[in-house]
């Protein structure tokens, strides 16, 4: 299961926002019985990596998100629901 967008501005960063929403679509995935959930961030977004990375997510690959006839790197996730 895929998520697709989850934005906390900076002024609400180190406030448990990220955790809190992240542990909802978690929730929300097991509750479908999903057997995973996966999501995209921008590879040049450091903070994001490191958040992802903490939560018990893991690097599986890259793709691209394409606005236009631009293309800008992404970095996928993945975190197995038990």
């Amino acid at each position: 299961m895929e998520i697709s967008t989850i934005y906390v501005q900076p002024r609400h960063h180190g406030k448990c926002i990220g955790r809190r929403l992240l542990d909802a679509a978690t929730k929300y995935a097991s509750e479908k019985e999903a057997g995973s959930v996966w999501l995209t961030t921008n590879a040049e977004n450091s903070p994001s990596i490191v958040f992802y990375l903490a939560q018990g997510y893991k690097y599986v690959g890259q793709t691209h998100f394409r606005i236009e006839d631009k293309a800008y790197l992404n970095n996928l996730y993945s975190y197995h629901l038990a």
